[in-house]
């Protein structure tokens, strides 16, 4: 059964994962400064490539959550063919109280959920740019979803939730990389194949699988809602 005391991992990673930001961050910043889009205005090319840096950080956090989640996930009974699976996600819903959680699973959500909370606390020691509040938002959502899903112990839906997540995340910050460079003809290209993995992720997978079950299968009160409202709901 989960236990409040289980997040000192969680808080081990979050260090970790706030570490290896900085490390990414000054470390690739002299050979990102030569490939920066902008060159003229030393301000802008300062932030450009710091934010591509970044994004190189996160593509390598996701694409390592990814393999992880998907090892993890890939033989369990409630792992949709629609995210590399065969089994259904309405399994994942049973017996939540005393399920026998895949091996892993466990590690997986409590340093992975490192990851989200570094990202909250760095976030409030950087400078506020346009979009802070959104950001803040964004962390805060992800921290919700990672202790609520851990804490309520519906780790087989709640992992899987995060995992459908952060397949999307591989592809937004390789473009977000690139876009910060001068390989405009490769950015648009990866900028279009992001928007196609986005909207199945996003915008199938999650409310019409996910969501679905958890609301229209599993919650008998959401029934007389039907299918063909959920758009509305979502």
């Amino acid at each position: 059964m989960p236990k409040l005391t289980d997040f000192w991992i969680t808080a081990v990673s979050a260090i970790g994962f706030a570490i290896l930001e900085y490390i990414f961050k000054h470390n690739l910043y002299v050979f990102f400064i030569p490939h920066c889009k902008e060159q003229k205005n030393l301000k802008e090319r300062d932030m450009r490539s710091r934010k591509g840096c970044f994004s190189v950080y996160r593509m390598f956090y996701f694409m390592f959550a990814v393999a992880w989640g998907y090892a993890i996930l890939k033989d369990q009974e409630y792992l949709p063919p629609s995210l590399g699976g065969s089994g259904d996600i309405n399994t994942g819903w049973k017996n939540i109280k005393y399920a026998e959680h895949a091996p892993g699973m466990k590690l997986y959500s409590l340093v992975t959920m490192g990851y989200h909370v570094g990202g909250l606390v760095t976030h409030f020691m950087h400078a506020q740019g346009s979009d802070f509040v959104e950001m803040a938002l964004h962390h805060f959502c992800a921290f919700y979803l990672f202790f609520g899903y851990y804490m309520s112990n519906a780790w087989e839906v709640g992992m899987t939730v995060a995992f459908l997540h952060d397949i999307a995340d591989i592809w937004a910050n390789i473009t977000k990389f690139m876009s910060n460079t001068t390989w405009t003809k490769i950015t648009v290209f990866l900028f279009l194949s992001n928007m196609v993995v986005w909207a199945y992720t996003r915008m199938y997978v999650l409310p019409y699988e996910v969501i679905y079950h958890a609301l229209y299968l599993n919650c008998p009160g959401f029934k007389s809602v039907g299918m063909g409202n959920m758009p509305n709901i979502i």
